[in-house]
């Protein structure tokens, strides 16, 4: 019987499996072989370093021989930072690495080149298409980076979030992702956006080496073990967060059995808070610091930029800092509500998007089912758990506790770890 998937899908499939089969030294000149063979269709790459090598003196780091890739709004010596911005073109290379890209390359990683982003991290789409199927979107803003990753090209890479462009592009493109704690990323080099909520997060083909990662950038580089234990997990039943599809709907119904029959402890709570409200109010704030770090633009490169950023920076004109003030004390008062509604549990287990990635490369995509963990601090795993019925990724995602990041990777290892087992996953 033929097969209802796309061949796309087959081949993406065989990707991800040979990556993940050849050993570090090997990977360098795999992501060049497979970036040559397949960018002109997936177009993640905006530079793109054939020649890169591990860093002198980390050559047996934990990251050693690892090539990842960078969004283009981080910065790292030698390459532009062009924020996937016409107003960026004749941009000068970066002097020095970010501080996130510089822990990286101490542990041995081998940073190959820039990953396509929405202009500034905001809606204007990239090139981008999704590695699963090339008519769709891979999500924003950090598209290039989930991409790259979800096509096989390399094993890690790294994103930024201000609302959701870590958590969505990982869900539509098939990997896992860790999202630290709001803020607990280190902003040298990192082009702002909104620096109340810009975080570093990283994608990967494997939740162990993702999460590794994701804590060395925050400066958490213990080898131990990660310990493992039986999670409290609850899942919200306010109707905001069960606005999804029915394909959505299954994964996190699936999972709650599984978890369940694992032993976890597993219930429902509902916040009460009017959440598309409080996106309103973080969508306040992050115009009006768009504008205080980018506003120049509108004087000085305005028909160069794309409608969406425009705009935003327009808004943000208009927001006064009183404004801005009590819109993040209204964020922190929800963030209090939201603590208080999952009490002592460890993780909350949701959906992080509503639909399987859309059709067509227009919209980057709705990030509100992650706004509000975005907000709220937390630090937040994506796990890849399966395919929609047309073969694109299906998700689910994790909300640990604040700055309790190691915590939230340790019981995310075990999740995941229950959920394969159940068969909740893209890759045999």
């Amino acid at each position: 019987m033929a097969s209802p998937y796309p061949e796309s899908l087959r081949i993406c499939l065989d990707r991800r499996k040979q990556i993940r089969e050849r050993q570090p030294t090997e990977l360098m000149a795999w992501a060049v072989a497979t970036k040559t063979e397949i960018d002109a269709v997936l177009r993640g790459w905006v530079e793109f370093d054939e020649q890169a090598t591990v860093t002198v003196g980390a050559e047996h780091g934990p990251l050693a021989g690892l090539p990842i890739g960078v969004k283009d709004v981080i910065d790292v010596a030698g390459m532009p930072t062009r924020a996937g911005s016409r107003s960026r073109d004749q941009m000068a290379p970066a002097v020095c690495d970010a501080e996130v890209v510089a822990r990286l390359r101490a542990m041995g990683a081998v940073i190959c080149g820039k990953t396509a982003t929405t202009e500034f991290a905001y809606l204007d789409p990239s090139a981008v298409t999704n590695p699963f199927n090339a008519a769709h979107t891979p999500g924003g803003s950090s598209s290039g980076s989930a991409a790259v990753v979800g096509a096989g090209v390399v094993p890690l890479a790294l994103g930024t979030q201000t609302a959701g462009s870590v958590c969505r592009p990982a869900a539509w493109c098939g990997t896992y992702a860790f999202k630290p704690s709001t803020g607990r990323t280190p902003r040298s080099g990192v082009e702002p956006f909104a620096p109340s909520f810009d975080t570093v997060g990283v994608f990967g083909l494997d939740l162990e080496l993702t999460v590794r990662t994701a804590l060395a950038t925050i400066g958490e580089r213990d080898a131990a073990e990660f310990a493992r234990r039986v999670p409290s997990i609850v899942w919200l039943e306010d109707p905001y967060f069960l606005d999804i599809s029915p394909d959505c709907m299954r994964q996190l119904e699936h999972a709650r059995e599984l978890l369940k029959a694992a032993g976890c402890r597993v219930r429902a709570v509902e916040v009460g808070l009017d959440f598309e409200q409080l996106r309103s109010v973080h969508r306040t704030v992050m115009h009006f610091e768009a504008y205080a770090h980018h506003g120049s633009l509108l004087r000085s490169h305005a028909e160069l930029l794309g409608e969406h950023w425009r705009t935003a920076l327009e808004t943000g004109a208009q927001v006064t800092p009183l404004q801005a003030a009590e819109a993040l004390q209204t964020l922190a008062a929800a963030r209090d509500r939201l603590e208080a509604a999952v009490d002592d549990a460890d993780l909350v287990l949701g959906s992080p998007v509503r639909t399987e990635a859309l059709e067509g490369v227009q919209s980057t995509g709705d990030a509100g089912l992650i706004i509000p963990w975005t907000y709220a601090g937390t630090p937040l795993v994506v796990l890849p758990t399966g395919l929609s019925r047309t073969g694109m990724p299906l998700a689910v995602m994790l909300a640990g506790r604040r700055n309790k990041d190691r915590a939230a990777a340790e019981d995310a290892l075990t999740v995941s770890s229950i959920l394969r087992d159940g068969g909740m996953v893209i890759d045999a």
